[in-house]
């Protein structure tokens, strides 16, 4: 027997919901299959208590087992999961053939204490009764689930397709196809004016709001080339978008939840341990920095008021006099201004090997001086030793800054700061000259009345309009899609996966929103984030009260 080591241990917890991230080659496969047998032979285990057993029927014929069904235990006194009640995806119908070959495996080397002789790499288990049970689980393990998730859906959905589509279509169009329909949903979608032209090219639900809304997103990103780039990478996307659309949005509105812990948690996950330090670091360098240039006097500072805005240089010394960042969340916008303002341009700060500090002091690029003056201009207002000594001390610790900027963490605490910063920003930024260009300034107008001429931020409530309008335009355009794909006689593995969301009843079915009640609809759609509820189903059916064929047609599809 093969000795698991802690961490393929854990794997076999048939209690928690587990989720292996190791190399190839580490053993995943070998746990999978043991954690599949275990699911077969332990009686007490969290899916035996959560759920009630399915219908057991023994469909195998006489004569197909070697041992007399007396020596077996009866498949509805099982006290485990049975194979075809255990499902097991894959990604590849290569990788579902050899998990089931290794399962095969694991069961094979197990025998019942009733057994006298043990050959090598066997093992008794007393969970078994005899080795009819063996056989019994055996011969169940040909016809389980086990298999990709494409070919489990369909399994799904295939008895009930009469009743999940208008137009069954049972073949998958190539995955050449599928960029092409994509790219003909938008166009009709930018081709529709009004509710009307909207319902008849196949988008369902408020159709007038999906018009003013792909409107917004149209004027948003400044024309139909970049708004068709933003919706092609949203479709090939789109169940991920699916998925921030549930976690956003509250049901059955199109209001997005802000939740400012969540939103946080989004840039702060992708950091890792190392990153206190690099902080640490950054604002200790940045102040022995700013200490080299201020000794002496600050010869080479620039002395300008700031009731015009601060520059460069004077912004660095706010950062670290009068911000205070407490959070991870806030540490690493408080990296990207530092890091920003040491950086010729906007686009430069974010660069993977950056070049901080121009010339070993601060650029004055666009329109946003620097603070310090040159080596020349020093040299004629003060001593060259002096002016020598200070850029010296300065470029040592501009290195050392550099080299943290631009290693990985610091490379990533640049970006995600930056993307943060533009989107819940910390503390409000000091005065700066109005004409720089480097960071950008908070948009006070409607960008949907008057466009903004250069570079803005969109306060908090705007990005949510405009992610909101997002979500909704992404919808109508899938539903455009559908009915494109129906009339084409196709289908993709998304439609599959929709298929099997309507026979679950996770939301109401496509094929009964053009008739079910409003009411009906919006209790199907409120399942939320609940999906182990059948709450939003019960709530469905006593609304249909008043609707007999409605009612009907519900519980016949729930039951």
């Amino acid at each position: 027997m093969i000795k698991l080591n802690r961490g393929q241990l854990f794997g076999l917890d048939l209690d928690r919901h587990i989720a292996l991230d190791a190399g190839a080659g580490t053993g995943k496969t070998m746990v999978m299959a043991k954690r599949y047998v275990q699911h077969l032979l332990t009686t007490d285990q969290r899916s035996t208590r959560l759920l009630s057993a399915g219908p057991r029927e023994d469909i195998i014929g006489k004569g197909l087992l070697i041992h007399p069904q007396k020596e077996r235990t009866s498949t509805h006194d099982w006290g485990g999961l049975l194979p075809e009640e255990t499902v097991a995806i894959t990604f590849t119908r290569k990788a579902a053939t050899e998990l089931r070959a290794r399962i095969r495996k694991e069961l094979t080397q197990i025998l019942p204490p009733t057994v006298k002789s043990v050959q090598e790499d066997m093992h008794f288990d007393p969970r078994l009764r005899s080795e009819a049970d063996l056989e019994m689980l055996l011969s169940k393990l040909d016809s389980a689930p086990i298999t990709t998730i494409d070919a489990f859906l369909s399994s799904l959905i295939s008895p009930w397709i009469g009743m999940l589509s208008s137009k069954p279509v049972s073949e998958l169009m190539e995955d050449e196809i599928v960029p092409l329909l994509n790219k003909e949903a938008i166009r009709l979608t930018w081709k529709v004016q009004n509710g009307t032209e909207a319902f008849l090219a196949g988008a369902r639900g408020d159709v007038d709001k999906f018009v003013t809304s792909k409107n917004r997103v149209f004027q948003f990103m400044g024309g139909q080339y970049r708004a068709n780039k933003l919706l092609e990478a949203m479709m090939r996307n789109s169940l991920f978008v699916e998925e921030s659309r549930k976690n956003l949005v509250l049901p059955n509105s199109d209001e997005i939840i802000f939740d400012q812990e969540k939103i946080e948690s989004l840039f702060t996950s992708l950091i890792d341990d190392n990153f206190e330090s690099l902080f640490q670091q950054l604002h200790k360098l940045f102040q022995d920095w700013v200490d080299v240039w201020l000794d002496g006097g600050g010869p080479l500072v620039v002395k300008s008021p700031t009731t015009q805005g601060l520059n460069r240089f004077q912004f660095i010394q706010y950062l670290l006099t009068h911000v205070n960042p407490i959070s991870d969340f806030e540490k690493i916008q408080w990296i990207w201004y530092a890091s920003v303002a040491s950086s010729s341009t906007f686009d430069a700060s974010l660069k993977p090997d950056a070049g901080f500090f121009s010339n070993s002091r601060l650029s004055d690029a666009q329109k946003w001086a620097g603070g310090l003056k040159t080596k020349k201009d020093g040299k004629a207002e003060h001593d060259n030793q002096i002016i020598d000594v200070i850029y010296l001390k300065a470029e040592s610790v501009i290195a050392i800054i550099r080299e943290r900027l631009n290693s990985p963490i610091g490379y990533l605490s640049r970006n995600l700061g930056n993307a943060a910063a533009l989107f819940s920003p910390f503390f409000k930024l000091p005065i700066l000259p109005e004409e720089q260009t480097v960071i950008p300034k908070v948009l006070t107008t409607n960008v949907f009345e008057k466009p903004p001429s250069s570079s803005y931020n969109f306060t908090q409530e705007m990005e949510l309009s405009i992610l909101r309008d997002l979500f909704i335009t992404h919808q109508g355009v899938k539903q455009i899609l559908r009915q494109i794909r129906i009339q084409q006689g196709l289908q993709y593995h998304d439609d599959r996966h929709e298929l099997a969301e309507d026979l679950l009843l996770t939301r109401c079915p496509n094929v009964c929103r053009d008739w079910y009640p409003k009411s009906i609809v919006k209790a199907l759609d409120s399942l939320a984030l609940n999906p182990w509820s059948d709450h939003h189903i019960h709530q469905a059916i006593l609304d249909a009260s008043a609707h007999p064929k409605v009612q009907e047609d519900l519980e016949k599809r729930y039951n």
